[in-house]
């Protein structure tokens, strides 16, 4: 039965604000008696094209001084919906939000019903604060709150039914605990959604997924070529679900949201196994979960596919088919420095040698490695991890990363005694990555005996096949990356479906092979600064990042400006004036067309200035002669 006298006080608030007119309160109050079961009077004011919903409920809270709830964006407490029974809820369109001690804040489509908040308030034995929401956000957050697996399957609809994607046992004491947790959130709808972001996210080759929550509701987001992508936005309501799927198949802690959590899920995709490592952190507007994604099937077969130059690729080899030494893949995070170590144990795996590896996490498995995972909770670091795997009679040692201090002389005595250690480090390039490890307290002498081979690396993604075009770069960034335009021509993506209209598909990778030659090894043993390793580097063949980069430029796989993107080329780059070639600061004339860019002394051979007359370190004239500056492009 409908309550009279509340469809009237809304309609005469609607009359004094100038939003209706007393004839259509009239007729709406005449006709509020014959509408459908659950219907309203704002139904009625809506479809007449009377009233807007959204602007009905601004008004509302304006005038009655009560707050605006978003419900679509708001977390709907179970405990309130347990306190305020269906029937009552449904009768009165009443929304609980949440329970804080002895009052219940609810969200009101019509917050001049005070029959239903005196219902409330009487079923319920809490003070009732009101919220204005709109009448159809208020259907939708009840059907959510009390039937929450027939909204997400009405939400889901559109979506393609692709059967299960099998969750992998995983070894451990607590399986069957795990199987009640997964009977308890294994709603269909939940796991249909579930199902649906992790197949579209292997399926368009994601390293990552974020779920992460927002004040306007939950985000799914993919990274792909190394850049996050939205894949989904989703109503705040789906958040907590979607988040108890992942943490229960990670066997997370489902009652712990305030300290960060780490798990593991194995799924069956297309006959493999993919593996999930699974992080969980509290934030602003509840848990974020990140999964990162190690498909097998990316696993490389050997080095032919890296894009090395022959030369890079001889010295490579020859690195590591020498029975001992250390062999160091830089690079920041995600630029495929793991991928690589793989690569060369691919070459290199045989019955006849023992090859352990130490990671966090396992990333490949490969058949004949025998490889450990990092489990510091339980003390299995990777210092203490390498000191056993000394003891098992190994050939070759992968170490995931040097880290600390520790690991970084054990991996060096290891390499000096008659073992092949493959590692990673963080490092910007190959020559400060000799200096990151005396950093670490590495002696020099031990560095320089033990080091073969240092490759730093970075991933550009590669213009899209499907839509490639010869097109025009910008001037000012190939001049950065040392390219002269004239006369040539280069490739961009013109954007097609294949590549999710980006122009871009698939990574490559851009590469700095610097092999440790007798000359490099003895000035590191004396600590030679970095300008000068990297000088002898550079008469030892080694190509640098921003060279490779440009390579790639030209051969048409990438664009100038993602090779920018991910090289660093330094903010200021010193060209000559006359030939307008990249120099280095220390160059007192350019190699490349001769051009004196600083003067000397003739005496003491002390740079002077243009408008010095003396030298002011040995006092002698400084000769006038016509000079060249070194100009410096931004």
């Amino acid at each position: 039965m409908r309550d009279g006298n509340a469809t009237a006080a809304l309609l005469r608030l609607l009359v004094r604000t100038n939003m209706v007119t007393r004839e259509v309160a009239q007729s709406a109050e005449t006709e509020s008696d014959s509408l459908a079961k659950g219907q309203t009077v704002i139904d009625w004011l809506s479809a007449k094209g009377h009233v807007g919903e959204e602007a009905l409920a601004r008004m509302l809270a304006q005038q009655l001084h009560l707050p605006l709830a978003d419900l679509a964006a708001a977390p709907l407490d179970p405990g309130g919906g347990k306190l305020l029974r269906e029937e009552l809820a449904a009768q009165h369109q009443i929304v609980p939000l949440r329970l804080t001690g002895q009052i219940l804040n609810v969200a009101m489509a019509n917050p001049v019903d005070h029959g239903a908040i005196r219902a409330a308030e009487f079923a319920t034995g809490k003070r009732i604060q009101v919220e204005v929401a709109t009448q159809t956000a208020v259907r939708d957050a009840l059907d959510q709150l009390y039937h929450l697996d027939q909204a997400l399957e009405a939400y889901l609809k559109g979506i393609p039914e692709e059967g299960d994607l099998p969750i992998e046992e995983q070894v451990g004491p607590t399986r069957t605990d795990i199987r009640s947790l997964v009977r308890e959130t294994n709603l269909a709808p939940v796991v249909k959604l579930f199902n649906s972001v992790l197949r579209k996210a292997v399926r368009c080759g994601a390293s990552d997924v974020h779920i992460e929550g927002g004040s306007s509701g939950l985000r799914v987001r993919y990274r792909i070529d190394g850049l996050l992508e939205e894949a989904m936005h989703l109503p705040r309501w789906v958040q907590d679900p979607l988040i108890a799927r992942c943490k229960v198949l990670a066997r997370l802690d489902i009652t712990e949201r305030r300290v960060p959590q780490d798990g593991r899920i194995q799924v069956r995709y297309e006959d493999s196994i993919v593996d999930l490592r699974v992080s969980s952190l509290p934030t602003q507007f509840g848990e974020k979960v990140t999964m990162r994604i190690l498909d097998p099937r990316t696993a490389p077969a050997n080095l032919e596919k890296f894009s090395f130059s022959e030369r890079e690729l001889g010295w490579i080899r020859q690195a590591f088919h020498r029975p001992d030494g250390l062999v160091l893949v830089t690079g920041p995070t995600g630029s495929g420095k793991t991928t690589t170590l793989y690569g060369m144990i691919a070459e290199i795996i045989s019955p006849a040698r023992n090859i352990l590896t130490i990671e966090n996490p396992i990333e490949y498995q490969m058949e004949g490695v025998n490889q450990v995972e990092i489990n510091e909770k339980q003390g299995l670091t990777f210092a203490n991890t390498l000191r056993s795997i000394l003891r098992q009679d190994p050939d070759v040692i992968l170490v995931g990363e040097i880290r600390d201090p520790e690991t970084a002389e054990i991996a060096l005595r290891a390499a000096q005694t008659g073992h092949l250690v493959l590692s990673t480090l963080h490092t910007s390039d190959a020559v400060s990555t000799v200096t990151r490890l005396l950093d670490l307290g590495v002696q020099p002498y031990m560095l320089a005996s033990a080091l073969n081979l240092i490759v730093a690396q970075r991933l550009v993604r590669r213009v899209c096949d499907h839509c490639a075009v010869p097109g025009l770069l910008d001037s000012a960034l190939l001049r950065c990356l040392d390219i002269d335009p004239t006369g040539q021509q280069f490739c961009r993506g013109h954007g097609c479906k294949q590549c999710r209209n980006s122009g871009y598909a698939g990574r490559i990778g851009v590469f700095e092979v610097m092999p440790v030659t007798s000359r490099l090894a003895r000035l590191i043993e004396k600590r030679a600064p970095e300008s000068a390793l990297r000088s002898q580097a550079r008469a030892d063949g080694t190509a640098f990042l921003k060279a490779g980069a440009a390579e790639r430029v030209r051969c048409g796989q990438t664009t100038a400006e993602e090779a920018l993107r991910v090289v660093d080329v330094g903010w200021q780059i010193s060209r000559c004036p006359s030939c307008d070639r990249t120099v280095e600061d220390s160059f007192t004339i350019c190699p490349h067309c001769a051009t004196t860019l600083r003067r000397r002394c003739s005496g003491c051979a002390a740079q002077v200035e243009d408008d010095w007359l003396v030298c002011p370190q040995c006092s002698l004239p400084v000769r006038q002669q016509a000079q060249s500056s070194l100009a410096v492009a931004r």
